[in-house]
C-alpha cells in the first residue's frame, strides 16, 4: 500500500501519510532481517529488491524512506510493465524463496537499467527533434521510440524546455502518445477543444493520454499550437523557499526535526533553505551528480547536486546563495543565486 501510494503520487493527507509511515516501519523491518527471517515472514521478494537500493551512511544501512520508494523502488516495479511484462515484478514481489528472489531482482534491476537507457536515447533524440523547431507546444512522434517510456522522455523534455510536450509511438495506423503540461496550462482542457480528433484520450490538468489516427497526426500539431497561442499561463518556475537557514547551522537536531515532518511528498514537500554567502570551495563527480564542498564561515560543508543544468554552471570559488533541502542522503542543491 505504501509503495502504491508514493508511486502514484497521492496526496499526503492524515490517512496516506498513517499508511506511508507504516508501509515504510514494515520496509525498513524488511531491509534488517535476514534472509531465513524473511522467507518465514513472505517478504524475500521485497528484501531481494530492497538490497538494491539500500545504501550505507556512516557506516550504518540508511534507512528506507518515501523518496527511496518513488526514485529507487517504484521505478524499479514499473520498469517491467513498461518494456517487459508487468508480471515479473508481481512475481518477485509474491516470491518466497530467497535464491528465486534474488535472481527475480537482478533480472528487475536490469531491466530497470535498460528501460533507462532506453529513455535516455530516447529523449536525446527527441530534444534534438525539439531544438529544431519553433513550436510552443512539442509534439513529436516516431515509428522506433518505445511506447513504454513515452511519459518519462515527454516530463523530461517538458521540464527542460518549459513548454507542453507530447511524445509518441507512431504504428501503421494511429499515433498513441504521453503529454505533460507546464506549470500554469491545464493540458486536460486545452485537448479537450480537439476531442473530435481522438481515438482514445483521458487525463487530467499536468498530463494526458492521446491516440489519434496517424493522417490526423500533423493537424493535431498545428491545431494545438494553434490553441496555445490563445491561452495566457506562466511557465517560469517559481521556487518558494520556506525559511532562511544557514548551513552552518544543520546539525543532528535540524536533522531529526526534518524527519519527524516525513514522510513527504505529494501537499506535503520537503522543506526548502536558502543560505546566504557562501563560497565553492571544491566540486567532485558523484554518479549522476556532483559533490560540492563550500565554505560558510570558515566551515566546510559538503552538498550533492543532482540537477544537471545546475552543477554544469558550478565553479571552485564562486560566491553565491544556495537553495537546498535536507534528507537522510545529506544536504541536496537545488538551486543558486550568484552572487
Amino acid at each position: 500500500m505504501a509503495v502504491g501510494t508514493v508511486a502514484d503520487v497521492m496526496p499526503i493527507n492524515s490517512l496516506n501519510r498513517v499508511l506511508i509511515s507504516k508501509g515504510l516501519e514494515l520496509i525498513n523491518k524488511i531491509k534488517d532481517m535476514s534472509w531465513d527471517m524473511a522467507t518465514d515472514f513472505g517478504k524475500a521478494g521485497m528484501k531481494a529488491l530492497i538490497n538494491y537500493i539500500s545504501k550505507t551512511q556512516n557506516g550504518n544501512q540508511k534507512i528506507i524512506t518515501a523518496k527511496d520508494i518513488g526514485f529507487s523502488i517504484a521505478p524499479r516495479i514499473n520498469a517491467a510493465g513498461r518494456i517487459r511484462k508487468p508480471q515479473i515484478a508481481l512475481k518477485l514481489l509474491a516470491e518466497r524463496n530467497y535464491e528465486k528472489a534474488r535472481i527475480l531482482a537482478e533480472d528487475l534491476n536490469k531491466i530497470n537499467q535498460d528501460r533507462r537507457r532506453i529513455s535516455n536515447e530516447m529523449f536525446k533524440e527527441a530534444y534534438s527533434l525539439a531544438s529544431q523547431s519553433n513550436d510552443d507546444f512539442v509534439i513529436l512522434g516516431k515509428q522506433t521510440w518505445h511506447h513504454g517510456v513515452l511519459g518519462i522522455v515527454a516530463g523530461r523534455l517538458s521540464n527542460k524546455l518549459k513548454k507542453p510536450t507530447g511524445i509518441f509511438h507512431i504504428n501503421n495506423t494511429h499515433a498513441v502518445g504521453s503529454i505533460r503540461s507546464v506549470e500554469g496550462l491545464d493540458v486536460h482542457k486545452l485537448l479537450s477543444n480537439l476531442s473530435y480528433m481522438f481515438d482514445k484520450w483521458g487525463g487530467h490538468a499536468g498530463a494526458a493520454g492521446v491516440t489519434i489516427k496517424k493522417e490526423y497526426f500533423d493537424a493535431f500539431r498545428q491545431k494545438i499550437n494553434d490553441l496555445l497561442k490563445r491561452e495566457s499561463f506562466e511557465v517560469d518556475r517559481v521556487l518558494e523557499v520556506d525559511m532562511e537557514l544557514p548551513l552552518r547551522s544543520v546539525d543532528k537536531r535540524i536533522e531529526e526535526i526534518i524527519e519527524k515532518l516525513s514522510p513527504y511528498g505529494e501537499l506535503n514537500p520537503e522543506p526548502i533553505f536558502i543560505s546566504q554567502d557562501i563560497t565553492i570551495s571544491s566540486i567532485s563527480s558523484k554518479g549522476v551528480g556532483v559533490r560540492v564542498k563550500t565554505l560558510d564561515k570558515d566551515k566546510e560543508i559538503e552538498l550533492s547536486c543532482f540537477e544537471e543544468e545546475l552543477f554544469v554552471k558550478l565553479r571552485p570559488g564562486q560566491r553565491l546563495k544556495a537553495i537546498y533541502n535536507i534528507d537522510s542522503y545529506g544536504i541536496n542543491m537545488i538551486d543558486v543565486v550568484f552572487c
